[in-house]
């Protein structure tokens, strides 16, 4: 009895939900998921509604409803954390602060930033390893973008040796690294 009077209602549950529910709560709730909230509450109070004669448990149905409303009101409304009248969407915020607003965009997951710094911990642990003239000539090559003629000129050698030597230990590092991984 009760489970098809509540079936019978939930239209009419919902659309008193629309129409009471404010413009500024539909962007947090939707009328449904009041109308479910007050569904589940009928079900587990199920003993106060049997016989019930129907103009009464639809009085009671939309009452609870109501008061389901009101705590979301309540809820959404009356705390400083999650007050409605404080969220700006994000239109808003790019015309408030103009052309200079930056949004993070695929940021690194805490996952990929543990990777990240467990492979420069290899890198950096490899690197140690090398000899001072190996490191230097990486260095010269790699963040300074020095040519292979002015590495040669600093470490007294030729542009091909210096070519020579960057490509053994870039190829020394690679193995390294690799090795590490496994």
């Amino acid at each position: 009895m009760v489970n098809e009077a509540i079936q019978n209602y939930r239209h009419y549950l919902k659309l008193r939900a629309s129409r009471e529910l404010g413009a500024d709560l539909r962007k947090k709730v939707d009328a449904s998921d009041v109308v479910q909230d007050t569904l589940l509450d009928v079900f587990l109070e199920y003993e106060r509604f049997v016989g019930l004669p129907q103009g009464e448990f639809k009085a009671l149905l939309v009452r609870m409803m109501l008061n389901n409303l009101r705590s979301l009101c309540r809820q959404y409304r009356g705390s400083l954390k999650r007050d409605i009248g404080r969220e700006v969407s994000l239109d808003q915020m790019m015309t408030a602060r103009g052309a200079g607003l930056e949004v993070a965009v695929d940021a690194a997951s805490p996952g990929d930033k543990l990777v990240e710094n467990e492979d420069g911990r290899r890198l950096r642990d490899c690197l140690d390893r090398l000899s001072e003239r190996d490191r230097q000539a990486l260095t010269w090559r790699g963040r300074d973008d020095h040519t292979f003629q002015e590495i040669g000129d600093r470490l007294g050698c030729s542009a091909v040796a210096a070519r020579k030597l960057w490509l053994r230990v870039t190829e020394r590092l690679r193995w390294e690294l690799a090795d590490c991984a496994r």
